[in-house]
C-alpha cells in the first residue's frame, strides 16, 4: 500500500495537475471514417513443389507476398497517402521496410525488438509529423 502511494504520488508529479482521459465512445466523432481494404493477390504463380520444405516454401510465399504487397504500398505512396500497415512475419516487415528505404519514403515501424521507451514516441512521430507517410507495425511477429 505504502509503495502503492509512492508510486501514485511520482505518477502525479510527472503529468502535474491535470489528467485528461477521453473515451473511444466521447471522441468517436471526431475520428474519420474507418476505411478496410482488402487486396486480393494473385497465387496462382506461387503453388510450389510438393517437396519442398515448409520452411522453404513459406519463405518463397512471404516473398511473393511482399512483392504484391510493395506494389500495392507504392500505389499509396504516390497518392501521398499515409497508412499504417500490419504483418505477422518479421521478413515481411523487413522486406517492406527494405522497399520503403530503397523509395527513401519516411516511416517508423514497431515491432517486438522495438524498445518500449521508443515506441510512444514513434506512434508520436507518425501522429504529429505529416511526412513519415507509414507506420510498419508487427501482429506478434514472428
Amino acid at each position: 500500500s505504502t509503495c502503492r502511494n509512492q508510486r501514485l504520488n511520482e505518477l502525479h508529479l510527472l503529468l502535474g495537475a491535470v489528467m485528461l482521459r477521453r473515451t473511444k465512445e466521447t471522441i468517436l466523432m471526431e475520428l474519420p471514417a474507418k476505411r478496410r481494404q482488402r487486396v486480393r493477390l494473385d497465387m496462382a504463380s506461387t503453388v510450389g513443389d510438393p517437396k519442398e520444405d515448409l520452411e522453404e516454401e513459406c519463405a518463397r510465399l512471404s516473398r511473393s507476398k511482399s512483392t504484391a504487397v510493395a506494389e500495392y504500398m507504392s500505389c499509396l505512396i504516390s497518392a501521398d497517402v499515409r497508412f499504417l500497415v500490419f504483418a505477422h512475419h518479421l521478413s515481411m516487415l523487413d522486406e517492406l521496410e527494405g522497399t520503403l528505404q530503397r523509395d527513401s519514403v519516411r516511416y517508423i515501424r514497431i515491432d517486438g525488438s522495438t524498445a518500449m521507451d521508443m515506441r510512444s514516441q514513434y506512434v508520436k512521430d507518425f501522429q504529429e509529423n505529416h511526412s513519415v507517410q507509414v507506420a510498419l507495425l508487427s501482429l506478434t511477429a514472428c
